[in-house]
């Protein structure tokens, strides 16, 4: 039973727990993107964007692979330094810029959870003759805190399990959909191409990958310290750019053979009882696989605790309660936003976009090009950030600049912005966002007076 039940949170994993190989990395980021939440990302291209299937397919491709670069640079770090990606993050903000930056991602975490809740709760809702919506939510939600409560381990394993139950369901799927007939000549001429809906398609893609951005060292900090940065980048690379675009090319396949935009509701009708098996199979790992992000919520809110109280480094008991409380509060924004479900996943994607990528470029430059993965760990967890301080000025001001250049791009509900007209409707805001932070960020770091240190090195 302790085998199985992780005992540690936010500390850092000490050599002697270090175990696994690069391959499970595969695994992991293949199997957590077998989701029905995947599949209807994708099938934006072709619903939401009315893209013809191969434009579609293209776009899916090209954010993929973009944002695939970012996420696993992210996971290189884990087996170095041996802590969750936002403990790692004060070395680029110091204790208390990082606090920020924790509970902007925590949001992030719980829209992500939701939304997976929801297409799951849907998805249950047309497989069990009258289970309501919310009824499928609730059990969903309590299989992620079941998950999340035996930690680490548990996860890993069930991400394997999924990335062989649904992946195969995905190809088996795919072919189907081909040998039944719905694809025709008329399938690959109809909706049109627009550069809005095609950078929409991209953007969505990319999203999809680089949201994982946070968390993804979580997920990486167990393996040996001498893995190396290239065995975990490239094994996290591949799953997720395989992960993400199986479901993703299944999705825009249904929606350019359905009416209307219901993913779920057209792989019943497309592929009838064998449907039932994918909504069954997909549905069950995301009741699983979804922990992921339940399990980072966990962490970063267990972070934010610790940025004031130093000594706090809980164990499996904490991780607990703090997976119940989250979780109940995943349901309830899951049940609250179920009736406009699109609506509230696009909204969800503008604001990890908006939110992550100045975060993810402050991140990456500082890691790669300035202090060249050196960092004190030990600083880590000191409330007056170590030799890292409470505040860090080149990385606060890179990441609120980096935030404030992306508005006049930015397209949403809310607010969009006076570029995105002439632009032909686009929002580019996360690839300014990306390139202008990573530059300001370089250049700034190493400026005296804004509080950047000499000095760097890991401590174990």
């Amino acid at each position: 039973m302790k085998k199985v039940l992780e005992t540690e949170t936010i500390g850092v994993i000490p050599p002697h727990k270090r175990h696994g190989k690069p391959s499970d990395l595969f695994a992991v980021w293949v199997g957590v993107n077998m989701l029905l939440l995947t599949a209807i990302t994708g099938g934006l291209g072709t619903t939401v964007f009315n893209l013809p299937l191969v434009d579609a397919f293209v776009a899916l491709c090209i954010g993929c692979l973009v944002g695939g670069l970012a996420m696993a640079l992210h996971s290189a770090q884990g087996p170095h330094l041996g802590v969750p990606q936002m403990i790692q993050s004060r070395g680029q903000f110091g204790s208390y810029g990082s606090f920020i930056i924790t509970v902007l991602v925590v949001v992030i975490y719980m829209g992500w959870l939701a939304s997976n809740l929801v297409a799951s709760g849907l998805a249950f809702s047309n497989l069990v003759p009258g289970m309501a919506t919310w009824q499928g939510i609730l059990l969903l939600t309590a299989a992620n805190v079941l998950v999340v409560i035996f930690g680490y381990r548990a996860i890993h394993f069930m991400m394997k399990v999924g990335a062989i139950l649904v992946g195969l369901g995905f190809v088996w799927a795919i072919v189907m959909i081909f040998y039944g007939g719905h694809v025709t000549a008329a399938t690959f001429s109809q909706g049109e191409f627009t550069i809005a809906g095609f950078t929409g398609t991209v953007t969505a893609a990319a999203l999809w990958v680089v949201a994982f951005a946070p968390y993804v060292s979580d997920y990486s900090r167990y393996l040996p310290q001498g893995t190396g940065n290239k065995p975990a980048f490239w094994a996290t690379y591949t799953g997720v750019v395989i992960g993400s675009m199986l479901p993703m090319t299944f999705g825009i396949l249904v929606g350019s053979c359905i009416q209307g935009n219901d993913i779920i509701s057209g792989i019943s009708l497309l592929l009838g009882p064998a449907g039932a098996y994918l909504l069954w199979s997909a549905t069950i790992t995301t009741s699983f696989s979804n922990a992921v992000n339940l399990y980072g919520a966990v962490l970063c809110s267990i972070t934010a605790v610790q940025t004031f109280k130093e000594d706090f480094i809980p164990g499996a008991k904490a991780r607990t309660w703090y997976a119940i409380v989250l979780g109940s509060i995943a349901f309830v924004v899951g049940y609250a936003g179920h009736d406009n479900f699109l609506s509230m996943l696009m909204n969800v994607i503008s604001l990890i976009f908006f939110t992550i990528t100045p975060w993810t470029a402050v991140n990456l430059v500082d890691y790669y090009l300035v202090k060249g993965g050196s960092y004190d760990v030990d600083s880590f967890f000191k409330r007056n950030g170590g030799i890292y301080g409470k505040w860090s000025m080149p990385a606060l001001i890179s990441y609120f600049v980096g935030l404030a250049l992306q508005i006049p791009f930015l397209k949403t509900d809310l607010y969009t912005g006076p570029m995105v007209a002439l632009l032909d409707d686009t929002d580019v805001s996360w690839i300014v966002g990306l390139v202008l932070t990573s530059i300001l960020y370089y250049l700034i770091s190493s400026k005296p007076g804004l509080g950047a240190s000499a000095s760097y090195s890991v401590s174990k």
